[in-house]
């Protein structure tokens, strides 16, 4: 007790015993005070800050703590000695707990933690240390670029599958030049859509120019094609140089940013993604092989599709400054449309028919020698009255637009009469069908018959 004189009067003050509030984290646990102690001396014996902390890590690989500390510090480049004694206590309570599957929102442990994944701290292969990573990633999305960063890195440094390797931009991008540049027309047509950031509208226009999804991917990939070959005989830079970008080799800094201690050996070695980007180690150097992006595939895909549409949809010029191009898609167009034109169609429905003709006509096979005889005359019969058929099905106009066609002659006294000359050519073909089993007119801006039945056809018209 004492007295405190203040202002004319005495005071009386009495000190009483007060417990001193512990500070959080102490007692400091011995294998904390142990680490510290190994990074002092190996820092003094000029050991790199990486191997300190893999040390560090692997001495403290199966510790658990129960103290938990709310980081709220975001460190760049964080490895142990960035922390004081209570956060890297913080961080081995965090850690435990995350192992344990609970999910606690903390700043710089998730980075370290993906540190000690890399260097294979505590795990038992390279697939579960990627399979870690990756739910690391997921469950912290503030570092899901930098721990993707790190997988797709020890992915490649240690040769794992190219699949394990994390989606992102790039990877997008060079799965699409792939599909490009390969031989799947259905893989092509997608991935062209995806680069013209276009939805894929192959229902509503491929219904309306009578065409399936594969006909028109081969179509759209034989367009393609076309410029490519085009490019080769007639310029100096290659066309996938043009459209794609220059394929390069530029430096590749491995695990940028990260605390890792990575063993190279001194052979060269190649990581093949796929087959338009490649990994190069030599000489301790890596570097990444791969097309240079731009804006010029996005703008020549839009042009592309565009141009296909017009001259799908009969345009005869290109409404763009590209006018070669244009000019032989539209000859890629017409050469479809005159193989298509010609291709024969099958009706199941007429097959049946014959089947149940061709079941008739062995029952009736099965008879004595003499109906044997009079069915085949009959059958004969039968063939001669068909032929004489087939040619009174068609009219005389129609037999003198055939004419005209043979000879040459302009088709305008038809169209004088108010006919339309797709509908007779679908008359004539739908008729002559079931004699040719196939179409015997191609419908052109200068209609004319197929050289296979055009003999057939003058025949058929003289009588």
């Amino acid at each position: 007790m004492r007295f405190i004189y203040d202002k004319g009067q005495f005071h009386e003050e009495i000190y009483r015993e007060e417990s001193i509030p512990k500070r959080p984290g102490y007692p400091m646990p011995q294998e904390i005070r142990d680490i510290r102690a190994l990074q002092q001396k190996e820092a003094a014996a000029g050991t790199s800050r990486a191997e300190i902390f893999v040390h560090m890590a692997s001495f403290m690989a199966e510790y658990t703590d129960e103290f938990t500390f709310d980081m709220k510090i975001r460190r760049d480049k964080p490895a142990f000695d960035c922390l004081d004694d209570v956060m890297l206590r913080g961080y081995f309570g965090w850690r435990t707990l995350y192992r344990k599957g609970q999910i606690i929102p903390a700043e710089t442990y998730p980075e370290i933690y993906a540190y000690e994944l890399i260097n294979e701290i505590e795990t038992k292969d390279k697939y579960e240390t990627c399979r870690i990573l990756k739910k690391l990633a997921e469950d912290y999305p503030a570092y899901r670029r930098n721990i993707n960063r790190y997988l797709t890195d020890f992915i490649i440094f240690n040769g794992l599958e190219p699949s394990m390797l994390p989606e992102n931009d790039q990877l997008w991008n060079d799965k699409r030049v792939a599909a490009l540049m390969g031989d799947d027309s259905i893989h092509f047509l997608k991935a062209l859509y995806e680069a013209a950031e276009y939805p894929y509208e192959y229902p509503d226009k491929c219904r309306a120019w009578k065409i399936s999804e594969d006909e028109f991917a081969k179509l759209v990939q034989q367009c393609f094609h076309s410029i490519r070959r085009y490019y080769d005989k007639h310029r100096k830079k290659g066309f996938y140089d043009d459209i794609f970008g220059r394929r390069e080799l530029w430096p590749y800094p491995l695990f940028s940013n990260a605390v890792v201690v990575s063993a190279a050996g001194n052979e060269e070695y190649i990581y093949k993604v796929n087959e338009v980007r490649a990994y190069h180690f030599n000489k301790n150097h890596w570097s990444v092989e791969r097309y240079t992006p731009g804006e010029n595939l996005i703008i020549f895909a839009r042009e592309f599709i565009n141009d296909i549409y017009s001259c799908l949809d009969g345009a005869k010029e290109s409404s763009g400054k590209n006018a070669w191009r244009f000019k032989l898609i539209a000859e890629e167009v017409k050469a479809f449309r005159e193989r298509k034109a010609r291709e024969v169609k099958i009706d199941t429905g007429r097959l049946d028919a014959i089947r149940l003709r061709a079941a008739e006509i062995r029952d009736l096979l099965i008879v004595d020698e003499e109906m044997e005889v009079n069915d085949r005359a009959d059958a004969a019969e039968t063939d001669v009255s068909s032929e004489e058929t087939s040619e009174e099905l068609l009219t005389a106009d129609e037999k003198h637009f055939l004419k005209c066609i043979i000879d040459g002659k302009s088709l305008e006294e038809f169209t004088g009469k108010g006919m339309m000359l797709s509908i007779l050519i679908d008359g004539i073909n739908e008729k002559l069908y079931d004699v040719f089993g196939d179409s015997v007119i191609c419908e052109d801006e200068s209609p004319y018959i197929y050289e296979d039945y055009l003999e057939d056809i003058r025949r058929m018209i003289e009588n």
